[in-house]
């Protein structure tokens, strides 16, 4: 076949204009990390304390062989004595890089340095590890996400009441958190995301939160322009079926009528506050103040859930399904470390057996935002 004068020319004008296009990918190789076997890692697994791991990875040795246990007996980890080429990362390095990447903002290509692995092989390690310990972890009584029993609640009321001295009633805590996520190629979805408070794309989730620490109810992933009444609203038809007399103590944010009346309660606006008949405004104050002190807790195991899984405050992608399967995996991971590590704020303020510093004279770093 020859071709004429005229389609060689437009041939390399077309040559030239995809070579323009064309986009230099600068990928990390194998050549430029560690071995796997001599990587930081490692030494950190093998050679650092305690306080260096859970500085790290917010776990302790304990919890962290507890998760890897629970990986062995469900068959999730590969097997190390099989046929083939092995691993690039064992059962420790799979499990370690998944909380690694949960615990900090750090992109694959850090993580790769740290594990001496290339980033496809990290990628798919992680999302291996995120998919088998949402399914294992979703039916493990230490850190399921399942909404008190009448026995719990009743728990939970006497540690308010233990804490607090006279609301007698509360069981938990109820706040909405807003995660910001990348831009999606969807004109639809992107303006869905769109949260005008923040003038970001966002997802918002409401977390229910109880006197031992634990997420109880978890509504993740949901676009940023949804209120907080309306994301929790699956949960609000659980609540009218299941509370009973108790009570859940909210922000302003939430719903506090109709059949939610005395269900949710919490701090008045200062509009209320001023339309008090004086006859009811030092009781109405009071309660208004009691509440506010409760609905700190809310925002210490906002405090505990960001503080701990630091990914959480990076912008997520913008794939949706994989972006619950990391906000999931936080919420279940979060649990379990609040049985296996403890220092939770929550858990440690209701305990029985804590002393109560409130009762300091003149200390209550809340007490700035009571009424008067």
């Amino acid at each position: 076949m020859v071709l004429t004068v005229l389609e060689e020319v437009c041939l390399i004008i077309a040559a030239i204009y995809l070579y323009n296009q064309a986009r230099d990918r600068y990928k990390l190789k194998k050549s430029g990390l560690v071995s796997p076997q001599n990587s930081p890692w490692q030494h950190l697994l093998h050679c650092g304390d305690e306080t260096n791991f859970l500085a790290i990875t917010g776990f302790n040795y304990v919890a962290f062989r507890s998760l890897k246990t629970l990986l062995v007996q469900h068959g999730k980890i590969p097997d190390p004595g099989r046929a083939g080429r092995p691993f690039t990362l064992d059962a420790d390095g799979r499990l370690g890089i998944m909380l690694f990447y949960l615990s900090s903002k750090m992109p694959i290509k850090h993580l790769c340095m740290i594990f001496g692995c290339s980033p496809t092989i990290a990628e798919r390690c992680i999302d291996n590890s995120l998919e088998y310990l949402i399914e294992i972890l979703s039916n493990h009584p230490t850190s399921k996400v399942s909404f008190p029993t009448v026995d719990e609640m009743i728990h939970f009321a006497t540690l308010i009441y233990q804490r607090d001295g006279v609301v007698r009633d509360v069981i938990g805590f109820l706040d909405g958190l807003s995660i910001p996520v990348c831009c999606s190629s969807d004109e639809l979805e992107q303006s869905a995301y769109y949260n005008g408070y923040h003038h970001d794309t966002m997802v918002n989730n409401v977390l229910f939160f109880t006197p031992d620490g634990k997420i109880s109810y978890a509504a993740i992933n949901y676009p940023g322009s949804w209120h907080d009444a309306t994301v929790s609203s699956r949960f609000i038809q659980k609540v009218i079926r299941c509370i009973g007399d108790f009570k859940i103590c909210v922000d302003q944010g939430f719903p506090r009528k109709g059949d939610l009346l005395e269900v949710f309660v919490g701090p008045i606006n200062v509009r209320t506050r001023n339309q008090l008949a004086t006859p009811l405004r030092g009781l109405m104050l009071d309660r208004h103040n009691r509440y506010v002190s409760l609905r700190q807790a809310s925002e210490w195991g906002m405090r505990a859930l960001q503080g701990s899984f630091s990914r959480l405050k990076a912008r997520l992608t913008s794939h949706k399904s994989r972006r619950h399967a990391i906000i999931m995996c936080c919420v279940l991971l979060h649990n379990w470390r609040t049985e296996y590590v403890g220092l939770n704020q929550i858990a440690t303020v209701f305990n029985p057996e804590y002393l109560k510093v409130i009762n300091i004279e003149g200390y209550d770093r809340i007490a700035r935002y009571y009424a008067r």
